[in-house]
């Protein structure tokens, strides 16, 4: 009978471990555990243990061999229809689960992305802007650097070149023209101020500028042709004063770096040169 009874198991559920003892005839108990899955029909228990039992009869053992497999698959099919309806409900639930927790995870992680794209966004354009900025920054310095040639300085819309050598104001004109400019013009009082900081006129140095009356006595002009009378003068009290005559050109004087008109061909000066910035 147990020998019966391990085949049942074994036929039906080849070891899965689950106990049915409690489907089975309380005068079964006595001889072994049984398992066999939770819920299955007693009448499939016995119907298959009586055909087990009654195949070790020898009158049994002349019934066909084809009946009694015949029998046998359709118990089996029988069981397995039955565990196969038993476990689609729990695939079902955990299907279910599975949705579940996605849709969760799912809908923790657009909470979270959607609490942090407002500062995210903010930090990023407050980034974008900087970066503007510093690009803005960098842009000016090396339009400010390229402007003007090397050793020119650049004042407004302007380069300026001051010279290292003493010369006439003819010679210095036509350096001033070599370099692609001409003696400066003085234009406004910052102007002004802007060249006595840089040439040093402050120690007794003097600078020639582009003004004279060589064609005409009394009637100055700038060398651009800037209208003399209505332009900005600054020349040093009593000046101009054509001292013992012929004192045509213009420079900038020590200390103050008021103007003062010389002869032409006064060679202590040094000279200012200068040409609009590059474009």
């Amino acid at each position: 009978l147990a020998e019966l009874i391990r085949l049942l198991e074994a036929f039906f559920f080849e070891g899965n471990g689950i106990n049915i003892t409690y489907l089975i005839p309380q005068s079964l108990l006595s001889f072994l555990p049984l398992h066999l899955p939770k819920g299955l029909p007693t009448t499939l228990v016995w119907q298959h243990f009586r055909a087990l039992h009654l195949q070790g009869s020898p009158a049994r053992k002349k019934i066909s061999k084809t009946a009694d497999e015949k029998k046998a698959n359709k118990r089996q099919i029988k069981v397995k229809e039955w565990y196969s309806s038993r476990q689609k409900p729990l695939v079902g639930t955990y299907c279910l689960l599975a949705l579940a927790y996605i849709l969760i995870l799912a809908l923790f992680i657009t909470v979270i992305t959607r609490s942090t794209s407002g500062s995210s966004s903010a930090d990023s354009n407050d980034l974008k802007n900087y970066v503007a900025q510093l690009a803005s920054k960098v842009n000016a310095m090396e339009a400010k650097k390229e402007a003007c040639d090397s050793a020119w300085i650049q004042f407004e819309d302007s380069c300026y070149y001051i010279t290292t050598k003493k010369t006439n104001w003819q010679k210095a004109r036509s350096f001033c023209v070599q370099e692609g400019g001409d003696l400066v013009v003085v234009n406004s009082e910052k102007e002004q101020k802007f060249l006595k900081e840089k040439s040093g006129v402050s120690n007794l140095k003097r600078f020639w500028i582009g003004l004279s009356d060589i064609e005409e006595e009394g009637t100055w002009t700038w060398v651009d042709g800037t209208d003399y009378s209505t332009s900005y003068q600054f020349w040093k009290k009593g000046e101009p004063n054509d001292h013992l005559t012929n004192e045509d050109c213009a420079h900038l004087w020590n200390p103050t770096g008021e103007w003062n008109d010389v002869h032409c061909t006064f060679q202590e000066p040094y000279a200012i040169c200068e040409k609009k910035v590059k474009t």
